[in-house]
């Protein structure tokens, strides 16, 4: 598969950040752009991987594509958070310094009521183009799909299943919240890429037309 073409130019991209008041706000925007054009090579990597995998096990090769997608696709959607973040003067140290990320966005998925408050405060300070993205996101059954992946796989384990023989062995992963069913590593790289793909696409032009 080509690279991926955007709708929307770099060009116009940098044009319309350097509108915004604080122009270091759109930085992040650039790197979640660059994260989705990172899942659509990792994506030609996973699907024609070839001699370029012979000499590695293939559940090695599976667990390696499946960790690197779900990271970037995450990744990209966070960086856009932060982006919102900047652009809407939140300060960073309500997260002990840190930038922002899609997470800071969302109140429902907060454990303390506290953070649940200082979230549903962050949503507040948002434009109405920018609530918007951000609720469709978070609402999107392949964020929920492709973060309950990243998770484990980026702070524990989670489980495989093994298919063996034949002259391609392969493992499939155990969804985390229904673990009898599972997916390949490339069903779920090609999810992430145009998952991601789809929702930084929605934000670059939001971001060209002005509503941010």
């Amino acid at each position: 598969m080509p690279r991926y073409e955007w709708k929307t130019s770099d060009e116009s991209i940098v044009k319309a950040i350097n509108g915004w008041e604080q122009t270091y706000a759109g930085v992040p925007v650039r790197w979640a752009r660059e994260s989705v054009d990172t899942l659509h090579y990792l994506a030609d990597l996973a699907l024609h991987e070839g001699a370029v995998a012979r000499d590695h096990e293939s559940h090695v090769v599976d667990v390696a594509h499946l960790r690197s997608a779900c990271g970037a696709a995450i990744t990209a959607l966070d960086l856009c958070g932060a982006a919102l973040a900047r652009r809407f003067k939140l300060r960073p140290n309500t997260l002990k310094g840190r930038e922002f990320d899609l997470a800071a966005f969302d109140p429902d998925s907060a454990k303390k009521k506290t953070k649940k408050t200082a979230r549903e405060g962050h949503v507040k300070a948002l434009g109405h183009a920018a609530r918007r993205w951000v609720a469709e996101t978070i609402a999107d059954t392949n964020y929920v799909k492709v973060k309950s992946f990243r998770n484990p796989l980026t702070h524990g384990i989670m489980f495989r299943h093994w298919y063996r023989g034949g002259t391609d062995d392969r493992v499939e992963f155990a969804t985390p919240s229904k673990p009898h069913e599972s997916e390949t590593s490339k069903s779920l790289v090609v999810a992430a890429r145009d998952f991601a793909a789809a929702r930084v696409e929605a934000f670059s032009l939001l971001v060209v037309g002005g509503e941010v």
